[in-house]
């Protein structure tokens, strides 16, 4: 059985607030490895953690999926009796994977990777440690679209001229992102009664975050819908849902809208529950997506909408144009953008990456009189709308996650032969921030073997056990209470401090670390010399 190992970091699922903030890489990270779960059949999925704590909530959240879940400390371990054949990651950051596999493993394996928004700077971070750390043949970065995977092999081609080395090409293939089409396809109440919505009324649909920032300007939308009004002798609506966002947009384009005189005409949506989110797409008979930011990459609304047979109008915009295919399932409006920014360029290294994305993503444009002809020839013809939904309904299928999952699982099983043919990669390639060298110079002074230790009263009461010895909860996988007792027994007696090292079933690091500790705490105090 092939044998994968996700490493699982808590930025995906917050444990404080029970999930991360819900945006697609969030929704995205959840299904996938959910749907990697539920292929317990054909995989062996292991999930690793970074702390015992961590374990129980994970264990916890995926609870009905009983999965197998294994924190940093105990990792090393496990592999011994349960080796990797695959190491993915839910991020781009392979270089971790590079490590954990050329330090921890004794026999080659695959590391994937996947890449989520590419559009900030210190990306490029992340592309070098990935090329400095050593890339095999059979390791692979997951790009969600083709547009995607041309700029990091951009990126990357940039990154190995500059560092100027002999690399190993990190290859990468597409694979899209997924959802479960059966989970939103589940009967939902109409929304129409609910908003006033007339029954005979056609409804336009647009679904995404509330921001001008890290989104879509929603204004050339309206300035579109309003001409669509003009157009039709039909009743229209527009539905705008999505999350807010930090800017009170919603505010904003509540003041648009009395401008255009579109009161009643469009109805503002935050916040949408899951619930009500499935009720938006099948009240709706048309989505409508405008994009204009560099940080969209895929477009996981588009296939939500597929999923529920709306056909699509959307801007001819990198990942949207890999979804919606020109007159089957949707149309797709030209969009304009620059071909230099020189001052924007220069400073967006210094800029934030909020800003860079707005100012970006105000020098494009999609073509509004050719998307106000495209959803006027929908909204008035019907039979048209329905072949276009039908079409969606079935192109949807290839998102679900059980085909996407059979796609990583067909690719794992291919880079985990290659793996174990091409033999296991140099471990000399691989970057860590090795703490306790680098960092030699911040203590006054080093940990050395040969320091007599002798016990403080502090230490003489913890002996007796009235002074007790917190242990922070993250600290008590690390630290061996019984060791702590040994130890300050040891010390009580006059033992050296080389006799404390050679205690027996304990490594004389891990004595060490305990002794570093017992000092921290003012339970033992070194001799002078």
């Amino acid at each position: 059985m092939l044998r994968i190992g996700v490493l699982f970091y808590s930025d995906t699922i917050a444990m404080n607030s029970g999930l991360g903030s819900i945006n697609g890489r969030t929704i995205a990270n959840l299904g996938f490895v959910r749907a990697l779960l539920q292929s317990s059949e054909r995989m062996a999925v292991t999930l690793v953690v970074s702390s015992r704590t961590e374990q129980e909530f994970v264990q916890h959240h995926f609870q009905s999926l009983n999965p197998n879940v294994v924190p940093l400390l105990s990792l090393e371990g496990y592999l011994q009796q349960n080796p990797f054949d695959v190491i993915h990651l839910l991020s781009p950051n392979l270089y971790r994977g590079f490590y954990l596999r050329d330090r921890l493993l004794a026999q080659p394996c695959a590391v994937t990777g996947m890449t989520h928004s590419l559009g900030h700077d210190p990306f490029l971070e992340w592309m070098t440690m990935n090329l400095l750390a050593g890339p095999q043949a059979y390791d692979r970065l997951i790009c969600t679209t083709p547009t995607a995977q041309q700029a990091i092999r951009r990126m990357q081609a940039r990154k190995t001229e500059q560092l100027n080395k002999k690399t190993e090409e990190l290859k990468s293939e597409v694979i899209p992102l997924g959802l479960s089409i059966s989970d939103l396809q589940k009967p939902a109440p109409n929304v129409r009664t609910q908003y006033g919505i007339p029954a005979e009324a056609v409804v336009l649909l647009s679904l995404g975050r509330f921001s001008y920032y890290t989104k879509a300007d929603l204004i050339p939308l309206l300035l579109i819908f309003r001409e669509v009004v003009k157009g039709t002798k039909q009743e229209v609506r527009l539905l705008l849902a999505g999350a807010q966002g930090g800017e009170s947009y919603g505010e904003m384009l509540q003041t648009v809208l009395v401008e255009l005189r579109l009161q009643g005409k469009v109805l503002l949506i935050p916040n949408p529950d899951e619930t009500l989110k499935r009720s938006l797409y099948q009240s709706a008979n048309l989505f409508l997506a405008l994009s204009d930011n560099y940080q969209e990459t895929f477009g996981i609304t588009l296939i939500e909408a597929l999923a529920s047979g709306l056909p699509i109008v959307a801007s001819d915009w990198d990942g949207y144009r890999s979804i919606v295919v020109e007159g089957q399932n949707g149309y797709l409006i030209p969009s304009l953008g620059l071909a230099a920014a020189e001052r924007l360029d220069t400073l967006a290294p210094l800029q934030l990456d909020s800003l860079n994305h707005l100012y970006y993503s105000q020098a494009v444009a999609t073509d509004q009189v050719q998307f106000v002809k495209r959803v006027l020839a929908l909204v008035d013809n019907p039979a048209q709308r329905a072949r276009l939904a039908q079409q969606a309904r079935v192109d949807a299928q290839s998102y679900d996650w059980s085909q996407v999952i059979r796609r990583y699982e067909t690719l794992w099983r291919e880079l985990a032969a290659q793996a174990k043919a091409d033999g296991r990669a140099d471990p000399s390639t691989s970057t860590s921030l090795q703490y306790s060298q680098v960092f030699r110079e911040y203590p006054t002074r080093l940990f050395q073997d040969d320091m007599v230790w002798g016990l403080t009263p502090q230490g003489g009461e913890a002996l007796q056990g009235v002074l007790r010895l917190r242990v922070y909860n993250a600290m008590e996988e690390l630290l061996d209470q019984s060791l702590l007792a040994v130890l300050l027994q040891k010390v009580d007696k006059g033992r050296s401090g080389k006799d404390l090292l050679s205690l027996g079933k304990y490594d004389p690091n891990q004595v060490r670390y305990h002794l570093m500790w017992l000092y921290k705490y003012g339970l033992i105090q070194p001799k002078p010399s």
